[in-house]
């Protein structure tokens, strides 16, 4: 997989580094970074999620929209920490 002019989103706290860290490494390595999912995102970096004992099945409303593009025929690969650091590392 390529990072060049793909489109990445963060939802939740990564572990291994900061948000803003990981940003900036996708756009060394020729990526673009959007705030929100929209049709032109290719990857949704999803982290460390925090249990809420209320809710355990709780979703980011970054997942939620990434789910209902990909239902509609959008290719969006959601990625956990480990698939994202192996993307990076492979650049």
């Amino acid at each position: 997989m390529e990072i060049t002019d793909q489109y990445f989103v963060f939802t939740n706290s990564l572990s291994f580094m900061t948000r803003e860290e990981a940003m900036q490494i996708v756009q060394k390595k020729g990526g673009k970074v959007q705030t929100a999912v929209t049709p032109k995102t290719n990857f949704l970096v999803a982290g460390f999620k925090q249990m809420d004992c209320f809710d355990l099945e709780r979703v980011t409303k970054k997942e939620n929209d990434a789910a209902d593009l990909i239902k509609k025929g959008h290719k969006i690969t959601i990625l956990g920490e480990e698939a994202f650091l192996s993307l990076i590392n492979k650049q």
